[in-house]
């Protein structure tokens, strides 16, 4: 008796038995176009890469990629070197626009939207079992203090009226 590796259902559902190959040996992709040649959306493996890309071409579209081979997560690279590595390329010299907390160039933000005073939009390093934290302190509207602290305990505080605590 055969085995069904393929089964389309009346209801327009399909399984599939095996793998599913979209593309050529070198690169499987599936790709997703939304009326334009320039907002192709493509998801495909290269390499030992798996990648999500605007183009056809993954290797120079991509917007996001994650190796096979050693974990690295990438943002705007195929070959990403670190665990996170996000590059880009930005001729601004200055923040500006700032309409909404949007001030313009690229870079990695990280917002907490509660408006409490004393709350925190924070980054952690952690080394094994030490923990430092950078963060931005609300005090009032449009209105922060950058804070430095060690094991949870404020070392150095940077006020935005430019004088600081250690």
């Amino acid at each position: 008796a055969g085995v069904n590796k393929l089964r389309i259902e009346t209801s327009g559902n399909a399984t599939f038995a095996g793998n599913v190959t979209i593309g050529d040996n070198s690169a499987s992709e599936i790709f997703l176009a939304f009326n334009s040649s320039a907002t192709d959306f493509a998801l495909g493996a290269n390499g030992s890469n798996f990648m999500i890309g605007t183009s056809s071409d993954l290797d120079s579209g991509n917007l996001i990629t994650l190796s096979g081979i050693t974990g690295n997560f990438g943002i705007g690279t195929t070959s990403p070197y670190y665990k996170t590595d996000i590059r880009f390329t930005n001729t601004d010299t200055s923040l500006s626009g700032g309409g909404s907390g949007n001030w313009g160039s690229n870079g990695i933000r990280v917002e907490n939207t509660l408006n409490t005073v004393g709350t925190m939009a924070a980054i952690q390093l952690r080394n094994n079992d030490a923990d430092i934290h950078i963060a931005s302190i609300r005090r009032g509207t449009n209105d922060s203090d950058l804070g430095f602290f060690w094991e949870g305990v404020q070392k150095v505080l940077f006020e935005n009226t430019g004088s600081a605590t250690f």
